[in-house]
């Protein structure tokens, strides 16, 4: 109080509005930087170019110019979709929400339509990559998204050149597609999120693409509308944890609040634990896409939810470790997201100045970053027994004080969007040298050691 009171009151002016400032960690940069989207659908952050600057794909693509702005390409809007490399080619292709598969021409922003399998899927709200049956190729799951009348589908990359599909059974509602090997036996296994009080899919690959829903004995089918699933290691301990974005009445069609559950690891089976709900005060009834990232290096993985309905706000919580997690929305610059039918929401790092940027809202949000240190890590599969894209690899870091670290590189998040394939990791304080132990899909591991505050790239041995 005596050192207030020795301020003039314009210095305590400039040093209260210093203060505020300096608490809100994003700003909203569309504008500036030459965005001008209008989708709030999907978006999806991807280098079409290889040019090290990550892109944003929204219907249109808008082409990353070194950090410093955006441009959007002259082509007819394809709506949202996932990126991968099908074909090994070194650049990323995408499925569209309407099925339609485009090969990229080379990076130039150009795409190919190719051939695709019919589907008895009339509406998909969801798709993600993943190496199913690890033969070095990217698969794809397609989640049915018109009620009980749909059937979700795997379709199996026939070495780059075409694709074989097969239906999955039940006729389910899914909105959401994520793939992890949550159980660490060498194969991706995939989260189906499922709408109007059905159960969500864990679906367990058995090496070969063939899977079968384990849920229920693993304790995660819920009983909600999940909107949306993410997979993260919430706690630190290197393996990866769920949340189920549930979109909650509370009225007489009450169901579950959005779902925290801990991956209980090799002694506990694979099992999973409910640790808590995003309810009382952390609920909004219209919770929709959930977008996963550690958006303060502190090292732990935070949570963004967007919401859809007219009232409801957009909500980001930080974590705080042990399973808390504190609504910072309003202090950290991201107060009053409530437009109508926001399902737009991913991380990634469009400057590569090392903090996750946000898009949402068909608006672009520059994290302004922190005194933390972190690293991030892009990596590339070497085309035969892992696809170039390396969708489905991992990479742990052990750190001090912190715990073990994991990242995976994801095809597809939340309710059809997608982060950037390049891993983020925040360190905290941590700021010497660390070990990136890379798990490739294959089941190889490299280890490679590098100093903090910096990209890099890791190439498959």
């Amino acid at each position: 109080m005596s050192r207030l009171m020795g301020l003039t009151a314009a210095t305590l002016l400039l040093w209260m509005v210093s203060k505020a400032d300096a608490a809100e960690t994003f700003s909203d940069k569309s504008a500036a930087l030459g965005l001008k989207m209008q989708s709030r659908g999907t978006v999806a952050w991807a280098d079409y170019d290889n040019d090290g600057f990550v892109d944003i794909y929204t219907g249109f693509t808008w082409k990353n110019n070194g950090g410093k702005g955006f441009t959007k390409l002259e082509h007819p809007n394809q709506g949202g979709g996932a990126f991968a490399d099908f074909d090994n080619d070194g650049y990323l292709d995408r499925l569209s929400p309407d099925r339609n598969l485009y090969r990229s021409d080379s990076g130039t922003g150009n795409y190919t339509k190719m051939a695709f399998p019919e589907l008895a899927v009339q509406s998909s709200m969801c798709q993600c990559w993943a190496d199913l049956n690890n033969d070095g190729f990217v698969d794809l799951y397609i989640g049915g998204g018109a009620g009980n009348s749909q059937l979700d589908a795997v379709c199996i990359n026939d070495g780059g050149k075409a694709f074989t599909a097969r239906e999955m059974k039940p006729s389910l509602y899914t909105r959401g597609a994520a793939a992890c090997d949550y159980d660490e036996d060498g194969d991706i296994d995939v989260m189906a999120s499922r709408y109007w009080f059905q159960p969500n899919s864990l679906w367990q690959n058995d090496g070969q693409g063939n899977l079968s829903d384990i849920g229920g004995a693993a304790g995660v089918h819920g009983a909600g509308h999940t909107i949306s699933s993410g997979w993260a290691d919430f706690d630190n301990d290197g393996h990866f944890d769920i949340f189920h974005c549930n979109f909650n009445h509370h009225d007489n069609r009450r169901s579950e609040d959005a779902m925290l559950y801990k991956n209980l690891g090799a002694q506990g089976g694979w099992k999973f634990k409910n640790t808590g709900s995003f309810g009382g005060d952390k609920w909004q009834e219209s919770f929709a896409s959930v977008a996963l990232g550690d958006y303060d290096n502190d090292g732990d993985v935070d949570v963004f939810i967007t919401t859809v309905y007219a009232g409801n706000h957009a909500r980001l919580f930080r974590n705080d470790g042990g399973w808390n997690f504190t609504n910072v929305t309003g202090e950290e610059g991201l107060g009053g997201i409530g437009t109508t039918g926001n399902y737009q929401a991913a991380w990634g790092d469009y400057d590569n100045d090392g903090d996750l940027d946000l898009v949402t809202d068909a608006r672009l949000f520059e994290n302004r970053g922190s005194d933390n240190h972190w690293v991030s890590v892009r990596l590339e599969g070497n085309g035969h027994k892992v696809n170039r894209a390396a969708i489905g690899a991992q990479v742990r870091i052990e750190v001090p004080d912190l715990g073990t670290l994991v990242r995976q590189v994801e095809g597809g998040t939340g309710q059809g969007n997608q982060n950037d394939l390049t891993l983020h990791f925040g360190l905290g304080k941590h700021e010497s040298d660390v070990d990136l132990k890379v798990t490739w899909p294959d089941g190889s591991v490299q280890t490679v050691k590098t100093a903090v505050d910096r990209i890099v790239s890791v190439k498959q041995q």
